[in-house]
């Protein structure tokens, strides 16, 4: 990682920015308040001895004395001040944030043992992934819905206004299943041979739909909450309301996605439901290029 690097965020936590800055700043000021006085004038002189060639605003930042030079002067002219507010964004906030975590050795990378970096701030670069188990469920749904588009309605059965069809087409299955405002990505063998299991919250994505961040190498900065080893896993599934419907009941709607995929060549049982270790799950601060 490089300080100083200017950065482009496609998800920036701005909450988490603001908290952490304030915590080691005793608070923070969002916009700060610049004066500066011009001069302009005009100015006899003579004089003799060695000169800078720098004007008296370099001379008076630099503190710069040359002996040996004698001169006299007269000057005239008029002096204005200048107010103006400089006002930061949350990527300017962030940019510094991350400035003062590397210059404190507090952000470091993934080298060494995985299970050490648990509660630590990490950086490392990747390729970023949707979670790969529920764009299966996703496909498998849509092609259900194209398919049962053109089939006639059974006698008895409500007929669902057109709207509201078109409305519950349209969001994937993934959206209703995941029932919270936050999505898991993955990122598999990062930097040192391990998997990421990334959790983002929605509100702070550029766009909804991830178009900015799938399939693109970032690099992300965040804090780990949990390492696993070799023949430990994390569950795909975590983060959807699957995670509460009871073992045996759950492989039974998977086996149906399995059949059902089958139809159209579409293999859903080949789709790994867990992470396997060497992973971690972290949540990112921000995700950048």
């Amino acid at each position: 990682m490089e300080k100083g690097d200017l950065i482009v965020p496609v998800y920036l936590n701005q909450r988490m920015v603001f908290d952490l800055l304030a915590m080691r700043e005793d608070g923070i000021s969002h916009v700060t308040r610049v004066a500066s006085t011009e001069r302009s004038g005009s100015a006899d002189r003579e004089g003799y001895g060695a000169e800078l060639g720098m004007g008296k605003v370099f001379s008076s930042f630099l503190k710069v004395r040359v002996s040996g030079d004698r001169a006299k002067a007269k000057e005239s002219g008029a002096s204005s001040l200048i107010d103006e507010e400089r006002v930061h964004t949350p990527a300017s906030l962030f940019y510094r944030l991350r400035n003062q975590l590397i210059d404190d050795g507090i952000l470091v990378g993934l080298e060494g043992d995985l299970s050490s970096k648990i509660h630590r701030f990490v950086e490392f670069e990747a390729e970023l992934r949707r979670n790969p188990l529920l764009d299966a469920i996703n496909s498998i749904s849509s092609l259900l819905n194209e398919e049962s588009e053109g089939k006639p309605r059974k006698e008895g059965q409500r007929r669902v206004p057109d709207r509201e069809r078109s409305s519950e087409r349209t969001r994937p299955l993934s959206e209703r299943l995941r029932g919270c405002d936050s999505v898991e990505m993955v990122a598999y063998d990062v930097e040192g041979g391990a998997n990421a299991l990334i959790t983002l919250e929605i509100g702070y994505l550029n766009s909804p739909s991830m178009a900015d961040v799938i399939d693109g190498r970032f690099k992300v900065m965040g804090k780990v909450i949990r390492t696993v080893g070799y023949g430990e896993s994390f569950s795909l599934l975590r983060k959807t309301l699957f995670s509460i419907v009871p073992q045996d009941e759950l492989e039974q709607v998977l086996r149906a996605f399995d059949v059902l995929s089958k139809k159209d060549r579409y293999d859903f049982a080949s789709v790994g439901r867990e992470m396997r270790g060497p992973a971690f799950q972290v949540l990112p601060i921000a995700i950048f290029a």
